[in-house]
């Protein structure tokens, strides 16, 4: 090989330097001229050719030790099945390969056992669409039995052919079929105690479609526990909330009762309660269109319905032997709370309002006109040819006064034009003038003093007017 290809990784280019006709390419020149340097640096020959010629260092997959794993595995007797590179997402998120043997579950990644738990310890394993998904995909939960609680293990499978999947000669079954198949059919054989569900729509399913997928039926509820938004998927057997941390599991015989919450006009609240947690679990901000399934499956099951239980009632009075009795619950300590702070504001409206019919009351007791002048009897009289008024008849209307009061006026105007010129008037002529001059002058002062009364008081001023005239005469 020429030493000019002994510098060239790519392979076109050792192709191209090969079939090239020059016998002293470009590459041989550059060659040349480190082999000049290598001549005076002799040190950096070796150095500067693995650069040259080796490709950039990468990360070395660790497949020898998975496969030596796996080649350990299939030895064993006792593997039933492996299915290798499954996508695990509780308690771990990575991926994982899954074992199954006669005593044991476990899974390990390349390097080590990662999972491992005994077969014992299983008590339920629910396979269910997984929701988030736009590819259909399914998820398996592994349930275990951990003290006085539940650990779960959830892990996906596509909706296609296992390919990774190995079945041992102690588990006769067609690895040819899909995981989710083939995982079934192997769990039922191994646990045999155990149930293995999976979603139905004669137990629930929901009208609102998959998203990505509106053909699916969906199995499931979108909640809220807390700020974290999860799914709630109602079972045969159990109440599966998933598949954030932690996965919450709820056999139907330690359910104790649920409760519907915060009934909106969109959403509501659901809280399911058991032996061990009397006060619940929450889900929140699920929507109305589901109600009446989720109502549908709580029948079907028999689980009590708390939503309108004593303790949520309000106050209820009953009377037994003469004596009053009191069921107080949650919507009665509250009544009574609201009762306690308005009773405050109660008592000082109804003082208010007592204060003000007193009121009321004293204006209606008070008679109209007093500190009036009594009205008299007017006698028959005329007066300068007008009109007469008899004695004892009633007042005239307001617009007859006002009439009165003109024609009054017009009268007195001309009383005293004539008694300005007359030459000869006689005494009691010019006392009568002075008399009714006095009378105008009073009468003036009263018509000021009375701008802010009702016309009755004008129609009394006149009536005065009127007897001191016939005094006059």
């Amino acid at each position: 090989m020429p030493l000019a290809l002994e510098f060239l990784s790519d392979r076109k280019e050792r192709k191209t330097v090969a079939e090239h006709d020059d016998p002293n390419p470009p590459t041989v020149r550059i060659s040349g001229q480190y082999q000049n340097l290598f001549t005076l640096f002799p040190g950096s020959q070796r150095s500067v050719i693995d650069k040259m010629t080796s490709p950039p260092a990468k990360r070395h997959k660790l497949d020898g030790a998975a496969d030596v794993f796996a080649s350990s595995l299939a030895s064993d007797p006792s593997v039933l099945l492996t299915v290798r590179d499954l996508s695990f997402q509780s308690p771990l998120r990575k991926k994982l390969t899954l074992t199954l043997t006669l005593s044991t579950i476990s899974a390990h990644s390349p390097a080590k056992e990662e999972l491992s738990a005994p077969l014992s310890q299983i008590v339920h394993i629910i396979c269910v669409p997984a929701p988030d998904k736009t590819t259909k995909t399914w998820n398996f939960v592994v349930v275990l039995k951990d003290g006085e609680g539940f650990n779960s293990w959830v892990f996906g499978v596509p909706d296609s052919v296992g390919k990774t999947a190995v079945a041992g000669p102690a588990l006769p079954v067609d690895t040819s079929q899909s995981y989710r198949l083939l995982l079934l059919e192997a769990f039922r054989r191994i646990a045999t105690k155990v149930p293995v569900v999976e979603p139905s729509p004669e137990e629930f399913s929901s009208p609102i479609p998959v998203p990505g997928r509106p053909k699916d039926t969906a199995f499931h509820v979108i909640a809220h526990r807390g700020a974290k938004e999860g799914y709630l998927f109602f079972l045969s057997t159990c109440i599966l909330y998933g598949f954030r941390k932690p996965v919450l599991f709820f056999p139907l015989d330690s359910i104790r009762e649920v409760t519907f919450t915060n009934i909106l006009q969109r959403t509501f609240d659901l809280v399911v309660s058991t032996e061990e947690n009397v006060d619940g679990e929450e889900f929140g901000m699920i929507d109305q269109a589901v109600f009446e399934g989720i109502m549908g499956y709580v029948k079907r099951h028999s689980i009590q319905d708390a939503s309108l239980s004593e303790l949520r009632k309000a106050k209820k009075l009953a009377r037994k032997n003469g004596e009053d009795l009191e069921n107080t619950g949650e919507l009665a300590r509250a009544v009574e709370e609201y009762e306690a702070d308005y009773d405050e504001d109660r008592d000082h409206l109804r003082a208010f309002e007592k204060a003000e019919a007193a009121r009321q009351e004293d204006e209606k007791d008070i008679p109209r006109g007093v500190g009036k002048r009594k009205r008299k009897p007017i006698a028959v009289n005329s007066v300068g040819g007008g009109g007469s008024f008899a004695n004892g008849v009633d007042f005239p209307s307001d617009d007859e006064d006002e009439e009165e009061d003109e024609t009054f006026k017009m009268r007195h105007s001309d009383d005293e034009s004539a008694a300005g010129s007359g030459d000869d008037g006689s005494g009691s002529d010019s006392g009568s003038g002075n008399e009714e001059d006095e009378d105008d002058s009073d009468n003036e002062s009263d018509d000021e003093d009375t701008d802010e009364e009702d016309e009755d008081e004008d129609m009394d001023e006149e009536d005065d007017d009127e007897d001191g005239d016939n005094d006059d005469d």
